[in-house]
């Protein structure tokens, strides 16, 4: 739980339910992708099950990977990218070529634990160039035959089939990517998501609201005066703050909400939680206005 400052007097109200029609004009979708179609096919097919005019995803997920996928709808797609860069979980099975005992995989696995340097795969939409990703933690969750069952936590553009691929390496065996499942994406968990054909036979059932897609991020919640300034255009200034998280870095994305828990705007910090303390000053800079 992220501990909040009170810094004035002013009432809090709960967000009334969105109507559907709302929600149409911007939401998130959650599919648990499963084996087969690309991530753009289930995003298109969202699209047009919906009746919609914009879609797209968080984070593409291989063919034959499955598990959490956020689609945005409308509106919904501003927010992808405050979802695509939170770390992600994934649970794996690493299949070896060659036998290796569980103690020299359990050894080998703390070698990718931190700060990894990975080349994209040749078919990838990213230039060709090494790049540092962190590996949070990378757990062993069993061992059957030549079977290595694991569960990852990375940052945000990690390849798992690569960080497979070179763990085999360290044990001296050829290894590769079996099975894999996102478990994780943003404050998205599988049981977030639902199966695709569930979707397909009700897809406006499945609609949640935009301040779902930001549960991840610190929040700043502003008085009403300050939300109306910045739907015409203002930047949030410390005199219309009420409440702060704790922990808000500079630089880091937050999101702006109104006196009744209404997304008004994704934003990046000016301002540490402790610099928020003071009487004056710019809160933040505005990336994306929702109201």
């Amino acid at each position: 739980m992220k501990g909040t400052v009170i810094k004035k007097d002013y009432p809090i109200k709960e967000k009334t339910e969105p109507e559907t029609s709302d929600l149409l004009e911007g939401s998130i979708v959650v599919i648990n992708k499963p084996k087969g179609p690309f991530s753009y096919q289930v995003t298109d097919r969202v699209k047009q099950v919906l009746r919609v005019k914009k879609t797209g995803h968080a984070g593409t997920l291989d063919p034959n990977a499955t598990g959490v996928l956020p689609i945005g709808v409308n509106k919904g797609c501003h927010l992808l990218r405050v979802i695509s860069k939170a770390p992600k979980e994934y649970e794996g099975v690493m299949h070896l070529h060659q036998k290796a005992s569980l103690s020299r995989v359990i050894e080998t696995s703390r070698e990718f634990i931190g700060t990894i340097i990975q080349l994209p795969p040749v078919r990838s939409a990213v230039k060709r160039e090494e790049r540092e990703r962190e590996i949070y933690d990378l757990e062993i969750k069993d061992f059957k035959g030549r079977d290595v069952f694991f569960k990852v936590r990375c940052q945000a553009g990690t390849y798992i089939r690569k960080l497979v691929s070179e763990w085999g390496e360290s044990m001296s065996v050829t290894a590769h990517l079996k099975d894999l499942t996102r478990t994780l994406a943003g404050p998205y968990t599988l049981e977030d998501a639902v199966v695709f054909d569930e979707f397909l036979k009700k897809p406006r059932d499945y609609l949640k609201p935009l301040e779902t897609a930001v549960a991840h991020l610190c929040r700043v919640w502003l008085d009403d005066n300050t939300v109306e300034s910045i739907s015409h255009g203002s930047q949030p200034f410390l005199p219309g703050v009420i409440k702060y998280h704790k922990g808000i870095n500079r630089g880091e994305f937050i999101a702006l909400m109104s006196s009744s828990n209404e997304l008004v705007a994704i934003a990046k910090s000016l301002m540490s939680a402790e610099e928020m303390s003071a009487s004056r000053g710019q809160v933040a800079k505005l990336e994306r206005v929702f109201i």
